[in-house]
């Protein structure tokens, strides 16, 4: 009996005619041997700060870093009920096939729903960089082992992960920062993402090659300035 859990549901659509299945249900495509389910993109999420301790309700900077001794998820409100079809599903059939979208993110959201349900059974990969059918038959006709990718998984959590450290911890800081200096209201918040960091870091990057021409240049200037009272010397010196 197998799984497809595909991203979104006209992924799973897609899947589903080319696999020949066609009974539905609520929340999937399929009968007892064979079904497609969908995620709604991620599922679950990462516990807040106050959710993780009851500490963090105050924001003080005295807390700070946060940094959670043990990551746990939390379903996302606004698509509970998928969440729940699928913990149903995974309790009926011993064989998943994650066929979210071929990418870091897409390996993410299928494999995190299986660790937060802590399934164990057998999983496979489908590759899917493509929905048309000749992609999709491709794909079925050369299945991953799980373990081929779980990498990506590993990836993409270091990568949520640190967003949510720097996102959680720089925005408390920047915000009660600010809030002492009188920059923002107490009420307001300084938000630093990922994104603001890899910007931050392009415009340090461009300050210090613009310094290194600055400094390339003025070192040049000073050669030839060198190099040219050099030459007037030695012209001295000839004439005489």
């Amino acid at each position: 009996m197998k799984l497809y859990i595909c991203e979104k549901p006209s992924q799973a659509r897609d899947l589903a005619r080319n696999l020949g299945v066609s009974g539905k249900g609520d929340g999937f495509i399929g009968d007892n041997y064979i079904a497609v389910t969908w995620a709604i993109g991620h599922l679950v999420q990462q516990l807040d700060p106050d959710e993780i301790d009851a500490k963090y309700s105050n924001w003080n900077i005295e807390h700070l870093p946060i940094v959670p001794e043990i990551w746990k998820m939390k379903p996302n409100a606004k698509t509970k009920k998928q969440l729940n079809i699928i913990k149903g599903l995974l309790q009926k059939f011993n064989h998943v096939v994650i066929a979210t979208d071929g990418d870091r993110e897409g390996e993410v959201i299928g494999r995190e729903l299986l660790d937060y349900f802590e399934w164990t059974g057998n999983i496979d990969r489908l590759w899917l960089t493509a929905l048309d059918d000749n992609s999709i038959h491709k794909a079925l006709n050369n299945l991953k082992q799980g373990s081929e990718t779980k990498p990506l998984y590993a990836a993409g959590l270091a990568r949520a992960r640190a967003d949510w450290l720097v996102g959680m911890s720089a925005t408390r800081a920047l915000s009660l920062m600010a809030q002492k200096k009188d920059i923002v209201e107490y009420y307001q918040l300084v938000e630093c993402k990922h994104q603001h960091l890899q910007l931050l870091l392009i415009v340090i990057l461009r300050l210090r090659i613009l310094s290194l021409k600055i400094i390339m240049t003025s070192l040049l200037f000073s050669l030839v300035l060198l190099l040219n009272g050099y030459l007037q010397e030695m012209q001295t010196l000839m004439w005489l």
